[in-house]
């Protein structure tokens, strides 16, 4: 593929990416601004091009006197779930769930630490992150999601503003994901994951 067939590909990917109301644009601006919209886009934990836009709409509706949009840095949310999350992770390794094999089991274990590693910065995940910073498809992880939402391991919240979507729904590890496993595991199987006792004892 040619260098110039590779950046068709990439920008057709971006703009299927975008939020339906959205279009892309480019703008030249001063060393100066430039450097302050990076540091405010950084703040609000999301990319350059979303920020920029944000900024235009606001300028915008100052001058059409319209009410504007605050723009200011996303608060700090504190920290949900503590890293490693290793009681979990190992109860999902000893699980035997009588639909997962091993590489099931492998594929929930990541997919929970990724989650649990967000978690603890306070931050959730939307199917569209996971499917991006993995390189698989959303379809993917809202399967891999429902599964594990049906087994009261992780959770869906909905949350506004979230890196420059209107609505999305984050993903995060439920209160009680280790007590949730084992009852779905007693459920399925009859009996509970092994060395779940142990597991309890070192907390989610």
């Amino acid at each position: 593929m040619s260098s110039r067939s590779k950046y068709i590909s990439e920008w057709k990917k971006a703009q299927k990416a975008l939020l339906p109301d959205m279009r892309e644009t480019k703008a030249f601006v001063s060393s100066e601004t430039y450097d302050q919209l990076v540091e405010l886009a950084q703040s609000r934990n999301e990319r350059l091009p979303l920020t920029i836009g944000r900024v235009l709409d606001f300028a915008l509706s100052v001058i059409h006197q319209k009410e504007p949009e605050e723009l200011k840095p996303e608060p700090i949310v504190s920290a949900t779930l503590e890293v490693p999350a290793e009681a979990l992770l190992k109860a999902i390794l000893a699980s035997r769930f009588p639909t997962d094999t091993g590489a099931a089991r492998l594929r929930q274990f990541a997919f929970v630490q990724i989650l649990a590693e967000h978690n603890a910065r306070g931050e959730g995940l939307s199917s569209t992150e996971l499917a991006n910073l993995t390189g698989g498809f959303r379809s993917q992880m809202d399967l891999m999601a429902k599964l594990l939402m049906g087994r009261g391991i992780i959770t869906r919240k909905h949350a506004t503003g979230h890196k420059g979507a209107k609505n999305v729904k984050l993903l995060m590890i439920a209160k009680d994901a280790l007590k949730n496993l084992n009852d779905a595991h007693i459920a399925e199987t009859g009996e509970p994951i092994e060395g779940i006792k142990e597991l309890k004892k070192m907390g989610r």
